[in-house]
Parts: C-alpha cells; sequence; structure tokens
C-alpha cells in the first residue's frame, strides 16, 4: 500500500490528459456553516444535484460502499471490525492497482460511470485527483472535521486550491534515516541513533564523514545507494510551496538548494549509483556497502524486513541531519455523488476519530493523525520495540518524535509533472560529473516549462 507512495516522485509517470472535462476541484461549500441539520443538497459545476450528506448513528446507517483499493486483506480486517458497530454497513470492494488509480477515476470520469463512495488519494497523484470536481468538502456540514484535532502537516497534504479539506490521511508517514548498525558502530565509533544524530546534525558535516567512510573502506562503502536517495530526503525537508496559481515558486529554494548539496555529496563521492527499487537497490540492504536509507514509517515492515530477512538486531533508525520528513500516504475522503455518505464517512470518521484508531493500531500497526493520541502520557509505545532493531522503538520515533515536527509541500495538481522532470535530471547528475548544481536548476526550469507550457516558471 503505502509502499508504492515511498520515493515514487522520483521515478517517471505517465502523463495523462482527458479531453473535454473541466476540472475545477471539490466543491466550494461554505466552510463556515456549523450546522449539523444543514444538509442541504450540493450542485456540481454542471448544475446537477449530488446527493446528500448525513451523519447517522450507526444503528440508523445502511447500504453499500464501493471501494477502489489495492490492499484487500489490510481493509478486510478494518471492515470486519467495523461492521461490528456498523451492522448494516456493507462492502462493494474492487480490486485495482494504485498506480492504475488516477487514470482508472479519470476514464470514469470521461465516460459517465459511477467512482467509488470511498475516494482515495496516494502522494503520487494525490495533487491532480484534488485537482478534480469530485470531493466533498469535509470542513463543511454535516462533516464539520475540526482540524485542530488533526496533526497540523495532515491538513495541506489533503487540500485543494481553494483551501477545502478534501481528504485526510488515513495513516500518518514520518519518516528518518535507517542504518545498519554493524557499519555505524565500525565506522563513526557509535550505533546509537541519537549520538549519531548529534554527529551529523546537518548535511556538510554528513558529507564530511561520509569522506571518511569512503577512505576508511577504499572507496568500497558508500553513505547510501543513490542520488535519488539523497533527493527524497532533501525535498523532504523543504515545506515551502512550489505553485501559486499558474506560476512556479521557490524552485530555487526547494530544487535549487537540493541539488547542491546532492551534487556535493556525489562529488564527494559518498553516493552509489543503484536507481531506487531495482533489483540491485533491494538487494543491497542485506550487503554490507551502504551505511543509510531513507526510511518511513512503513518502511521497516514493507521494504528492509522483506529485503534483509535474515539481519534481526542490525537496523536501526535515526532523524535525519537536519531533521525528518515525510514520505508517502493516502487520503480517504467521500464523492460528492456518493448515495451512501453516511457509511462513508461512518467509516472514515471511526477510523481516524473513533475507536477504529485503536484496531488499526493494534491489527494493521497504523498510527492515524490525531493529536490526542500522542501527547504526553496518553499513549504508551514500550510494547513496540522491534526485536529485528535490537528492541529500539523506532514507533516511538516515528510518531512522537518526528512527527509533531513536520512541516509538509502542500500538494499541487502539478506533483507529477515535477517528478517527471525530477527524475529526468536526477538521472542526469548521476550519469554526468560535471553537471553542477546551477546548471541542473536551470535544466529543471527548462524542462519544467517544456512539460507545463501554461505554468509561469518565475524563479
Amino acid at each position: 500500500m503505502a509502499k508504492k507512495g515511498f520515493i515514487k516522485f522520483l521515478s517517471l509517470f505517465l502523463s495523462i490528459m482527458v479531453i473535454g472535462l473541466l476540472f475545477t476541484g471539490c466543491e466550494n461549500k461554505d466552510a463556515g456553516n456549523t450546522s449539523a441539520d444543514s444538509n442541504a443538497a450540493q450542485q456540481t459545476s454542471t448544475g446537477e444535484k449530488a446527493s446528500e450528506a448525513t451523519v447517522k448513528a450507526p444503528e440508523e446507517a445502511s447500504g453499500t460502499m464501493t471501494i477502489w483499493y489495492w490492499d484487500k486483506s489490510g481493509f478486510d480486517i478494518m471492515w470486519n471490525e467495523f461492521t461490528k458497530v456498523y451492522k448494516n454497513a456493507k462492502l462493494n470492494y474492487v480490486a485495482v492497482n494504485s498506480g492504475d488509480y488516477l487514470v482508472k477515476i479519470q476514464s470514469s470520469l470521461a465516460a459517465g460511470t459511477d467512482l467509488p463512495d470511498l475516494l482515495l488519494g496516494e502522494m503520487g497523484s494525490r495533487g491532480k485527483l484534488l485537482s478534480l470536481d469530485i470531493w466533498d468538502n469535509l470542513l463543511a456540514a454535516p462533516y464539520n472535521v475540526d482540524t485542530s484535532k488533526l496533526m497540523d502537516f495532515v491538513i495541506p497534504l489533503g487540500s485543494n486550491a481553494k483551501g477545502e479539506l478534501c481528504g485526510v490521511d488515513n495513516l500518518m508517514c514520518p519518516a528518518g534515516l535507517a542504518y545498519k548498525a554493524d557499519l555505524a558502530k565500525e565506522y563513526f565509533g557509535t550505533d546509537d541513533p541519537q549520538q549519531l544524530h548529534d554527529l551529523m546534525s546537518d548535511w556538510n558535516t554528513f558529507i564530511e564523514k561520509g569522506k571518511e567512510v569512503k577512505e576508511k573502506s577504499g572507496g568500497k562503502v558508500f553513505m547510501l545507494p543513490c542520488i535519488n536517495d539523497a533527493m527524497t530526503i532533501l525535498l523532504g525537508q523543504k515545506p515551502e510551496s512550489v505553485v501559486e496559481g499558474n506560476k512556479a515558486i521557490n524552485l530555487d529554494k526547494v530544487y535549487g538548494e537540493s541539488f547542491k548539496t546532492a551534487t556535493a555529496m556525489r562529488d564527494a563521492g559518498i553516493l552509489d549509483k543503484l536507481g531506487t527499487w531495482s533489483p540491485a537497490w533491494n538487494a543491497s540492504f542485506a550487503q554490507d556497502k551502504h551505511i543509510f536509507y531513507p526510511c518511513a514509517s512503513w518502511g521497516p515492515q514493507f521494504v528492509i524486513q522483506p529485503n534483509d530477512k535474515d539481519s534481526q538486531g542490525r537496523w536501526r533508525v535515526m532523524i535525519p541531519p537536519e531533521g525528518g520528513f515525510y514520505s508517502g500516504g493516502t487520503i480517504w475522503g467521500v464523492y460528492k455523488k456518493s448515495k451512501v455518505k453516511d457509511i462513508t464517512w461512518g467509516y472514515i470518521n471511526w477510523t481516524i476519530f473513533g475507536d477504529g484508531a485503536n484496531v488499526y493500531r493494534e491489527k494493521l500497526g497504523y498510527f492515524v493523525p490525531r493529536k490526542d493520541l500522542y501527547a504526553e502520557g496518553n499513549y504508551d509505545y514500550s510494547k513496540d520495540g522491534d526485536p529485528y532493531f535490537n528492541g529500539q522503538n523506532v514507533k516511538e520515533l516515528f510518531f512522537k518524535t518526528i512527527a509533531p515536527t513536520l512541516k509538509v509541500r502542500p500538494v499541487t495538481q502539478y506533483d507529477q509533472q515535477y517528478g517527471d522532470v525530477l527524475g529526468l535530471i536526477g538521472a542526469a547528475l548521476e550519469k554526468d560529473p560535471t553537471l553542477t548544481a546551477d546548471k541542473a536548476i536551470q535544466n529543471f526550469k527548462d524542462e519544467l516549462k517544456k512539460k507545463i507550457p501554461e505554468l509561469e516558471i518565475t524563479q
């Protein structure tokens, strides 16, 4: 599930156009209306009525909810628990690959066929999906989501260009830096996460330590497997918006500075040239040539352990130089024309704001972005110490230490095109050692203009 979103923006995507459709974002309802009894039917952009949104008690809600999803086993676990509360709820589960979701949504819109009641949005395609006029505004009645109850960083991740909250992340994906403890001990004299962060609290120091590793190992051991892994972290640490209306903004700040740091790593010889998600990259987890890897909260379960099954106790996770970042995730929202909004919102509300949050954590190990769950003294993480990480409480690090500090870049409808161009420039930086950071950012702007002609490149 979330694995598909991890570093996905660094890969090339298929550009998709659906001709003849006007996509204007989720409906602009009155976000100031807080009356739960105000359930007037909404109007679509063509004047067609959308179904009324309602909030019913669990025993009164009934109907069949349709979802298009890619993790049936996980969803079945949650749905079975949900129907113990919403006894009249039924499910129509349609299997779809996460990479095909946007295409399926757009194709259905073009054909005028029904969409799922529970809408999803993974990070790579989320911005484009949020630009479509298919979402209910969860700030408006009858949902009236109180954003003060949510982690601050999830609000821009689920909002459209008009500031309407169209979806909420169903689980948090804070990210840190995973490392092989034996290699850390050998080259840095410690395998303690806090001591390593103190030793390399900024990227300049990280690079200098990498040079020492290169010298000690005779150039056989690298700090990171590839430049894409470095860019994942560096870009994730920059929360500035990159699109404002029809203008590309903050390109020098977000991309230019990231290129400079990544290029400095490349020139220092501390990066290998393995492609992220390549067979060689996957195999490297069980080898002794690479010390660090970007690691989201789902990384231990879905990436590290499957690729290094026989290394219990070898791995740790630390806060990266200059702080944590966010990687992956999926938002949940309500289709504005759904006829079973009581069931659909009931499921979202139960999972994120209700007792389902505990079910999610206990049965699947997922943590929802609700502030009260992580307040001091409200939750004991000690039982989640992981033997694979030599007893380190990695969940506490992700959700109690890193998550509250996060600031994230708002999603935009052009995220996929930005990702396409970033993939090209990253590959060029890795292939051509003479390509400078200044030239890379200029190439980035030039390619972005070709990719999105209507976008004004301002800096």
